[in-house]
């Protein structure tokens, strides 16, 4: 593995060494593409073309992969340690941007890393492909959605629910709104939860659902099939982008209960991504240690090497450095690798690529996923709607949050940031309501 990887970083290292002499040739640039798209494929279908509706690549033949494998190689595979990638013929919307990973079995050696399109347009139908290749796969989506459920009811639903029973009492029906249903695991958990602290209590729970998301979600049968179907009274499947649906007239009917809408990871399928140059001080002291980044020591090519120093020189992590554009991904072994990319996929700003800083991947939040297709606020809307309301994203810093209640007058609103209190590292978690609603006994800490 270790000289599979010198090899290819040494490769690398040649295709971008030669720039100054070859950019001018469109077969150095080919080259150049072919290098970085090396073990990385598309997922295609008729309508995309060409181009390829979305991406993948395996944990096992990825030599920009492997290097998370060198360095941890105890470590569960995680789409981060890879974040973008290109693959088709090599256009600015040929990047792809990291999602989920896949067990093609119980005992198989690798992962299936699955990525859809950066290019916003073709975005929504990238991820329905991606969602019909997991049905394919025998998957319902997010293999961690049992523990987030656990991690959300716990912190979050059950102290609202609480507080509503002591305030009022009452056995109408609870209402839950997903907002970006997806594969309907995470929700179809929490219900399970709900009904197991419902039945504790000598209570027999009523549930009124509504999933929202443009591709029905794959698991809808979970709610109708023991343990749950004689639970659920009534459950819609909405399958309409929610920025559009948020602006029709009436998204919701009128609630018969406490309703409570769930928005987990969708406004995140919106995010940006680039590629930027940043100085080697910009990673956080808690990632890595700057001055193991001088005299580039930390790049495969030479710590892999016969004489280099070995794996452990090699700077790779699949945390995230918050920065003012958003998040950076600082993996420094793949500065080369993320400079390639950004070479190979031209665009405007081509003559920026240079330089000696780390070039890293940047993600970001898209400010529009918070506007509905009417201009109205995604949050107002849907503290009209319901009673409370639960984000869970990986690129709404409360920064964010706060400038966009800001913008649109939301003084109303009540938020609190649940993030530190649910121990989360790769997500922010909040919990809003409107003034003059029973206010939860929430662990987070209120910014707005």
């Amino acid at each position: 593995m270790r000289e599979y990887c010198f090899r290819y970083f040494s490769l690398l290292d040649t295709a971008l060494s030669a720039r100054d002499k070859l950019s001018a040739s469109p077969l150095w640039r080919r080259a150049l593409q072919a290098v970085v798209g090396f073990e990385c494929f598309t997922i295609n279908e008729g309508t995309f073309g060409p181009v390829g509706g979305a991406a993948g690549t395996t944990t096992l033949r990825n030599p920009c992969y492997l290097l998370a494998k060198l360095k941890w190689p105890d470590a569960p595979d995680d789409t981060r340690f890879l974040p973008l990638i290109l693959a088709g013929d090599g256009q600015p919307d040929s990047l792809f941007f990291h999602y989920r990973r896949y067990r093609l079995s119980e005992d198989a050696p690798m992962s299936l890393l699955v990525y859809p399109a950066i290019d916003r347009a073709r975005r929504p139908r990238s991820l329905r492909l991606l969602a019909s290749l997991a049905s394919a796969l025998g998957s319902v989506g997010d293999p961690f959605a049992e523990a987030r459920a656990e991690r959300l009811w716990r912190n979050v639903l059950r102290p609202i629910l609480e507080g509503i029973h002591a305030d009022s009492p009452s056995r109408a029906p609870i209402e839950l709104v997903d907002v970006g249903a997806g594969s309907g695991a995470l929700t179809a958990a929490l219900c399970r939860e709900l009904v197991a602290w419902s039945q504790a209590a000598g209570l027999s729970p009523s549930l009124r659902l509504w999933l929202v998301d443009l591709a029905p979600p794959a698991a809808v049968s979970v709610f109708r099939t023991p343990p749950l179907g004689r639970f659920v009274e009534g459950l819609m499947s909405v399958n309409r982008d929610y920025r559009t649906w948020l602006a029709s007239p009436r998204p919701l009917p009128a609630a018969s209960g406490p309703r409570v809408a769930l928005a987990s990871k969708i406004f995140d399928v919106s995010s940006r991504f680039s590629i930027d140059s940043f100085r080697t001080d910009v990673l956080s002291s808690t990632v890595v240690d700057p001055g193991t980044l001088e005299g580039e020591r930390h790049m495969p090519e030479r710590c892999l090497a016969p004489s280099g120093e070995g794996p452990d020189a090699l700077q790779m992590s699949s945390a995230r450095v918050m920065v003012p554009e958003g998040h950076v991904f600082p993996l420094a072994s793949l500065s080369r690798f993320f400079q390639g990319l950004r070479l190979a996929s031209p665009s405007d700003a081509d003559d920026d690529a240079k330089g000696d800083g780390l070039w890293l991947p940047v993600r970001s939040l898209d400010p529009q996923s918070l506007v509905a297709a009417d201009g109205a606020s995604v949050i107002g809307r849907l503290l009209e709607q319901c009673d409370y309301l639960i984000v869970e994203d990986a690129d709404l810093r409360p920064v964010d949050l706060v400038n966009h209640l800001r913008a649109f007058s939301l003084e109303r609103a009540v938020v609190h940031d649940m993030t530190r209190a649910m121990k989360l590292t790769g997500n922010y978690a909040y919990v809003l309501w409107t003034r003059g609603r029973n206010a939860p006994q929430l662990e987070g800490v209120r910014i707005w």
